[in-house]
């Protein structure tokens, strides 16, 4: 059996035509539907070419091919005139490709997710749906008049694409629940990979946090640069009045993309000296061990889904904050979550995070991400997976 995964995620090549992901997308996602089925075609947009021979760059990104998995590219469907003049296009590529698969996955929010979707029933193919985000609030705090506009128009396409799938994955308990309803079966599974943290960590973490009082607070941001919705001109505008821990503190940002658009607020707050891009790290082990040298993370975020990142800072022991939006609220206690369009709630959550008992907060994290381990998610997965695949053959 043979199954298409979609999404809009850019591919990253070399000129040996491997494929890196920066992140969230490595070879080990596939592996989750590998156990399922023989193979993976991945359709997906085409992103930059890279030289293998530069390890600055191959080093910071994620291998995501490997047996069984052959990725094909889609045209352009972001824009308004990609829609335009690549949907016909798309649709024969993606035709072709279906026509001799069983199954499609399809992650949204995604335009070419939404295109396959229709391009599977049209031809009578069973899909599987995973909803990892709110599409509605992703396009109206993009960052521009195009994306405001679009807004509603895809709330109510993806609202009709998921009443009518009769199998959908949400990454939430609740708040994808409730906006995009679904009549078929469903199931809550986060798309978050870690093991079950041991002891260790919280030992570890609790001595560092017992320094906190003669050092530097690290605060710590994960998320795409390119992406204005992950808040991060807000949070650095609204921490620099804060002014957090007696005014000792650094903010480290690890994500790719093109820091430009936040270097004239950060110049503008005098903040150079304490923001630091740190670049992309490999996901799994080497952004654990950014994790560790942060203290506090930070997730202020105007749209989401379940925050994978969020979960990850969780499982190391840090200190936490984030956003009120998307399921960020099912992770977190109400003294650590926050309107990310208001300095002074973001204020009191600082003032809980470092004056609260650390012990507390500490364990109540690592608890509340063991919830979300590999080993408790992938059983989940696995048997919806082939209730799905068994109801379809």
């Amino acid at each position: 059996m043979r199954v298409i995964f979609a999404h809009d995620f850019p591919m990253i090549k070399d000129e040996n035509k491997k494929v890196y992901s920066s992140g969230a997308f490595p070879y080990t996602v596939w592996k989750r539907y590998l156990v399922h089925f023989d193979g993976i075609t991945v359709f997906a947009r085409k992103g930059n070419l890279i030289n293998s021979n530069d390890k600055n760059v191959v080093d910071m990104l994620s291998v995501s091919s490997g047996p069984n998995v052959d990725f094909v590219t889609i045209p352009n469907l972001s824009s308004i005139k990609g829609k335009l003049t690549n949907t016909h296009k798309a649709k024969q590529i993606m035709e072709e490709e279906l026509l001799i698969a069983d199954f499609l996955i399809a992650r949204l929010p995604s335009e070419i997710g939404k295109l396959a979707i229709k391009v599977a029933k049209e031809n009578d193919i069973p899909y599987l749906i995973e909803l990892v985000g709110c599409p509605y609030d992703a396009h109206r705090f993009y960052g521009s008049i195009k994306g405001k506009i679009y807004a509603p128009i895809s709330w109510l396409q993806t609202r009709k694409i998921l009443k009518q799938s009769k199998f959908t994955i949400y990454v939430t308990k609740c708040y994808l629940q409730k906006k995009y309803p679904t009549k078929g079966l469903s199931t809550s599974i986060s798309n978050v990979n870690i093991s079950e943290v041991n002891k260790d960590v919280s030992i570890k973490r609790l001595q560092s946090l017992r320094s906190l009082n003669h050092r530097t607070l690290k605060i710590g941001m994960i998320g795409s640069l390119n992406s204005r919705y992950k808040g991060f001109d807000r949070a650095i505008k609204y921490i620099s009045d804060i002014k957090p821990h007696n005014d000792d503190y650094e903010i480290h940002i690890l994500g790719e993309g093109n820091s430009s658009y936040l270097n004239s607020i950060i110049k503008e707050h005098n903040m150079i000296s304490r923001v630091h891009f740190d670049g992309t790290r490999q996901s799994g082990k080497e952004v654990f061990q950014w994790l560790d040298n942060i203290d506090l993370y930070l997730h202020p975020s105007l749209t989401e889904g379940l925050p994978r990142a969020l979960i990850e800072a969780m499982s190391r022991g840090c200190l936490v904050i984030g956003s009120n939006r998307g399921g960020i609220p099912e992770l977190l206690n109400a003294d650590f979550v926050y309107n990310p369009l208001n300095p002074k709630s973001l204020n009191r959550c600082f003032q809980n995070a470092l004056t609260n008992s650390f012990e507390r907060q500490v364990n109540n994290n690592i608890d509340k991400a063991n919830e979300y381990s590999s080993d408790k998610l992938t059983k989940k997965r696995d048997d919806f997976i082939n209730k799905f695949i068994d109801v379809n053959k």
